[in-house]
């Protein structure tokens, strides 16, 4: 709260003239404490800027070393979670190319031309039958 002080002036009268006391002057703070300069400012945001510039032309070099058939799979977020993003798929093998495979899988070859028929017993034998039957 405000202090009234009433005083007369020249003409006899009284005048009412509010005076702050020094408790609410203490409560307010002062608006020029918090604030940082103008050119600092403008020089923490430009350094800002210029690392994210940074960053992005990392993402853009990483981009280029994944084939291009996996490069729409890299997710649009902020670089430096891009960059994250890609060393975790690098690392799980995401990005690896597998060579490119027959249509049809090896068989394996048999060695039937090489198993002893004498000493076999009647249940291999028949095993044995049936499967170059089915070849």
């Amino acid at each position: 709260m405000s202090e009234q002080h009433v005083q007369a002036n020249d003409n006899g009268e009284q005048a009412v003239e509010e005076v702050q006391s020094t408790t609410q002057q203490a409560q307010k703070p002062e608006k020029n404490d918090n604030l940082i300069p103008k050119h600092r400012f403008d020089e923490v945001n430009q350094q800002k800027k210029e690392a994210q510039e940074a960053l992005k032309q990392v993402v853009d070099t990483m981009k280029a070393e994944i084939p291009e058939n996996y490069q729409s799979l890299v997710p649009e977020m902020k670089p430096q979670d891009q960059i994250r993003w890609i060393q975790e798929a690098r690392k799980a093998g995401l990005f690896e190319q597998k060579p490119a495979s027959s249509p049809e899988p090896e068989r394996p070859k048999s060695s039937s031309g090489n198993v002893d028929m004498q000493n076999l017993t009647p249940d291999q034998k028949f095993e044995l039958a049936m499967k170059q039957h089915k070849k």
